[in-house]
Formats: C-alpha cells, structure tokens, sequence
C-alpha cells in the first residue's frame, strides 16, 4: 500500500495583523460557545495522536466528550492566540500545522516549536491566565477547543483524574521538546542543525502515517532559520549542499529524502558505517 503524503496549503496567505488582541480574544470566546465538534473524536484522523482522543477511550466519552467545546478553523496566517492574551482554553492540532513563537526584546520573532495534528497548545497558559507565548497557523488548520473551566472542573472531580495524568505527561513532552530544542540551537555544526530539524521532521510525519522520506515544509525557511538559530542564507545554503551530496532534493517546498543514514549521521543521531 502507497504511503500517503501529507499536502500542503497552497491557498493564498490571509493574516489577522489588522485585529486587536481584543478582537482576537472575543472570537475565541464564540469558539468556546460552540455546542459540539463538526467531527466526532471517533472519527478524526488525528485520533491516535491526541490525547483528548485517548481519554475518551479510556473513559467511554463519558467524562471527556463534555469537555471539547468546539473547533476553530484557520486561515493560513491567523492566530489561534497571541502574546499576552488572555488564556481561556487549551487547543489540540486537528489538521495542519502551526508555529509557537514570541517576541524577542528587540522585536525580533523567535520560533519556539512547530505543531501537527495531536500537538496541544496553550499549555504556557496554564496557572498564570496569559499566554507567553503567540501560535499561528502555517495553512489551513483546525483545532479542538477546551475550555480552561471546563478542564479545572474535570480535573477538581475525582472520578476524572485521568485528565491529571494527562496533564502531567502533556505538560512532560513540552519540557523535553524544550530541552531537545536548546540542544539543538546549541549545537556548533549549522549542518548538524538542519540535519536534525529534517530528521525529527520526518519521524514526525512517519508518526502520523505519512510519508516520512517525501513531505512538504509548511514553515518558511526565514522561520526555520528563527527556530534553529541560523540565518535565512544559511538554511538556503545548507539545503542545497546536502541536495548536492545525494542526501536529498529540494523543490520550493517539498523535500524527498534519498539517504536517511547519512542524514542521521550529520545529525549525530547514528555514526556513519
């Protein structure tokens, strides 16, 4: 069977950067209004990555299910939330992508992650009621909403304590994705930070069922290049480099991986044999 490759949105860019935080914040409140979600958890095709999804299982939806107020949709260039906004929910990725980013003190944008569908947002949020932090959708991407009061309710119940461990292990993957992420901007070889930017990527795909050697890059590359600590020029240099070598090819946006093991052994995730 043919692995399917994940497509990305080729629709034209639309930003909200005309839209007043407060703006942003009362359209998260109607999400937040919203009775019930456009497709069941039963039958997402994220199902197997999100957590939200897992609960309901355990739990037969009987807890979680009430949980998920509704999904929000996204434009390729709008904001899930931004800086300093209120937090009033956690999102789970459902389809596309995102970047997680703020803003350095000299106004510069420093991206901290990029998301896929089962990802969770907002987590930055939790127990100081602003988020640190801004997400914006890399397509068209939607995400399940769950409302921060509904969440502190199901969490004070007892019979949903499933949801602390939940958290736990959430709020645990965000501080080794943090660790891995200052290992990988601390790394001396630029080549060895693409490499691993490329890897983790694919394993990512492979994670979610899709193609792992043939994918589209829904990030910019001056945006990979924020993540990785490297200059747009670098990323450009250093891709073509490695399409030189045979390990890969480059067009616009799509990237075939050719050699894995070559690729892992720039990373310094395997030694070459």
């Amino acid at each position: 069977m043919t692995t399917p490759t994940l497509k990305i949105n080729t629709e034209s860019a639309h930003t909200d950067a005309d839209r007043t935080p407060h703006q942003l914040s009362q359209s998260s409140a109607q999400v937040v209004e919203f009775p019930s979600l456009a497709t069941p958890c039963c039958d997402c095709i994220s199902r197997e990555r999100c957590p939200v999804s897992r609960l309901m299982a355990a739990d037969n939806g009987r807890q979680t299910s009430a949980l998920i107020a509704g999904m929000e949709s996204l434009s390729q260039g709008e904001h899930l939330f931004r800086e300093s906004d209120r937090a009033e929910a956690l999102y789970v990725v459902k389809t596309g992508s995102a970047k997680v980013y703020f803003t350095s003190a000299d106004g510069s944008e420093q991206v901290v992650a990029f998301c896929m569908p089962g990802d969770v947002l907002g987590l930055d949020a939790l127990g100081v009621e602003r988020h640190a932090s801004s997400a914006l959708a890399l397509e068209s991407t939607s995400a399940c909403v769950i409302p921060v009061t509904a969440l502190e309710e199901a969490c004070a119940n007892i019979s949903a304590s499933g949801w602390y461990h939940c958290l736990y292990k959430l709020l645990s993957k965000e501080l080794i994705r943090d660790h891995r992420t200052m290992e990988l901007i601390n790394k001396k070889d630029a080549d060895a930070k693409m490499a691993s930017f490329l890897v983790n990527l694919s394993s990512q795909f492979k994670e979610r069922g899709y193609s792992a050697s043939s994918f589209n890059l829904s990030m910019k590359r001056s945006e990979i290049g924020s993540h990785l600590g490297l200059a747009v020029e670098t990323v450009s240099r250093i891709l073509t480099r490695f399409q030189d070598e045979g390990l890969l090819s480059v067009e616009r946006r799509r990237v075939q991986i050719f050699d894995h093991r070559a690729l892992e052994a720039v990373a310094g995730c395997r030694s070459p044999d």
